[in-house]
């Protein structure tokens, strides 16, 4: 992974970000799949490779106080502006997973 520049805040926030979903992914899986499955092994996988993306930018992070609070991707739990290009309207969506 390339070597990316966030501000101290938006580091910070992806650090308690990554502890959260590590914490919260058992109990996710323990509620809606209890039981030995496909999906459930899908979820497992889809955490797995979504932690070690988080990871992985945390790692590779050059910290900044000048730098604004953007990330490049969208993470669980953000708020992300969406343009439709055919009227130029645009809107927000908000992670439903939290």
């Amino acid at each position: 992974m390339a070597k990316v520049t966030l501000s101290k805040a938006t580091f910070e926030n992806l650090v308690k970000h990554l502890v959260e979903i590590e914490e919260g992914k058992n109990k996710l899986l323990e509620q809606y799949f209890p039981e030995p499955s496909k999906e459930r092994h899908e979820i497992e996988k889809l955490f797995e490779d979504y932690t070690k993306h988080i990871g992985q930018l945390i790692e590779n992070a050059n910290k900044s106080q000048t730098t604004d609070n953007k990330v490049p991707f969208v993470t669980i739990g953000s708020e992300v502006e969406i343009q439709d290009l055919s009227d130029q309207e645009v809107g927000f969506l908000s992670s439903i997973i939290r």
